[in-house]
């Protein structure tokens, strides 16, 4: 009898053991599944001024500028804190559509206080329109009220392309900070201050130096000055454009490190 009950025992924690043994697994497993995921999750392209969203065979987008206006409507109810006019430029490469051509305006507007903005009735010359294949809308505007006075906002467009899939693109204003050949180290640690905040908030910053005369036979000395401001911020920035010279300007882009 005793030996029998001795075998029901060991029978019974044998099940709970192996029961405990799988679920440990099972959660392992499943800890691991979703950090595989995690990892195999791309990052979200930021687009900035001037970059071009292409999708292809269906249309290609660009902001060029984002400006504040001063203008306000007396007739609206809404008392924005700052009103910007977003410039925009897009083409139609083979959208179509049973229910109209292409036409493109942001889906939202982000302010620095991550609050959403709606769009505002002032300061707009030019309604994007409905574009046909092969055309260009050139100059479309689309003015917003935000909450917050920013200095950098997101901008979203989301639309379906001709395959019915959602395509979704984000630009943010880039933060541009000049250098100088002849920078003096009080000029140098000012910027990379300013730099810093922005970075921290997640901010892109666009770098550039700008040659004057006779500079232009010494470029080597201006990537140099760039390079050594740029590792003063090498535990908190990661570069996205390398240095680039365009004609007397380099260039770079930096991005907060993640």
């Amino acid at each position: 009898m005793k030996t029998k009950i001795l075998l029901s025992s060991l029978l019974v924690s044998a099940v709970i053991l192996n029961g405990y043994s799988s679920k440990k697994e099972e959660t392992k497993t499943n800890s691991s599944t979703t950090e595989q995921t995690k990892q195999e999750t791309p990052k979200e392209k930021i687009y900035g001024l001037n970059d071009e969203w292409v999708v292809e065979g269906q249309w290609k987008l660009k902001i060029t500028s984002v400006t504040p206006t001063a203008e306000r409507n007396q007739f609206s109810e809404d008392k924005p804190a700052q009103v910007v006019v977003i410039n925009y430029t897009y083409e139609n490469l083979g959208y179509t559509s049973d229910a109209q051509d292409l036409f493109l305006t942001p889906s939202n507007v982000i302010d620095e206080g991550k609050k959403v903005s709606k769009t505002y009735p002032a300061g707009v010359k030019t309604y994007p329109k409905p574009t046909p294949v092969g055309a260009i809308m050139d100059g479309a505007q689309a003015a917003y009220g935000l909450q917050t006075e920013s200095k950098t906002i997101k901008i979203i467009f989301e639309h379906y392309d001709g395959n019915k899939k959602k395509q979704k693109a984000t630009i943010s204003e880039l933060k541009e900070f000049r250098l100088s050949p002849n920078i003096d180290v009080g000029d140098i640690e000012f910027k990379l201050k300013n730099v810093k905040k922005y970075l921290i908030k997640g901010d892109r910053i666009k770098l550039t130096l700008r040659f004057k005369g006779r500079q232009m036979a010494h470029t080597d000395i201006g990537f140099q000055v760039m390079q050594n401001f740029v590792n003063q911020l090498e535990d908190i920035a990661s570069i996205e454009q390398k240095a680039k010279l365009e004609g007397r300007t380099i260039s770079m882009i930096l991005v907060p490190k993640k």
